[in-house]
C-alpha cells in the first residue's frame, strides 16, 4: 500500500509541476487528491503531526502572500499544505526548506546567466515538488 501511495504522491507533483511550468497554474484538485492520499497516514504519521504540519506551512505562506502581492501563488500554497499534511511535520517542514533552498539557489544562477535584473514570475511548484519527493523519502 505505501508503494502505490508514494507513487500516486509522486504522480500528483509531477502533473503539479507541469501544469505549473506550462501555464503558471495548478488545478484545483490536485490538492485534493494529496489530503485523500494522506488518510491512510493517520496511523503512521498521526493526526495531530499532520494537522501541525498544514498549520505550520499554510499561515506563514499566507502571511507573505498577503503582505507580498503576487509573492506566492494560491495553487502553491494549497498543494504545499496538503503535501505537509501528507508527510507529517517534520518531513513536510524539510521538503518545503529543501524545495524553497533550491528555488532559490536555481533561479539566482538563473538569473544571473540571463542577465536578468527585474523581478520575473517563475514556477515554484516544480522546486517544492522536489524537495516533498525528497522529504517523503526520508
Amino acid at each position: 500500500m505505501a508503494i502505490l501511495q508514494g507513487i500516486a504522491f509522486f504522480h500528483v507533483l509531477l502533473f503539479a509541476s507541469v501544469q505549473d511550468i506550462s501555464t503558471h497554474e495548478a488545478d484545483d484538485f490536485l490538492w485534493v487528491m494529496l489530503l485523500i492520499l494522506a488518510i491512510p497516514n493517520m496511523e503512521t504519521v498521526g493526526l495531530f503531526s499532520m494537522m501541525f504540519a498544514g498549520v505550520m506551512l499554510f499561515l506563514p505562506q499566507l502571511i507573505v502572500s498577503m503582505i507580498c502581492k503576487n509573492a506566492i501563488g494560491g495553487a502553491d500554497i494549497k498543494i504545499s499544505t496538503a503535501a505537509a499534511v501528507f508527510l507529517g511535520v517534520t518531513r513536510g517542514l524539510v521538503g518545503l526548506m529543501i524545495g524553497l533552498t533550491l528555488a532559490v539557489i536555481i533561479q539566482s544562477i538563473y538569473k544571473k546567466a540571463k542577465h536578468e535584473g527585474e523581478r520575473k514570475a517563475f514556477a515554484l511548484m516544480p522546486y517544492l515538488s522536489i524537495g516533498f519527493a525528497i522529504g517523503y523519502l526520508i
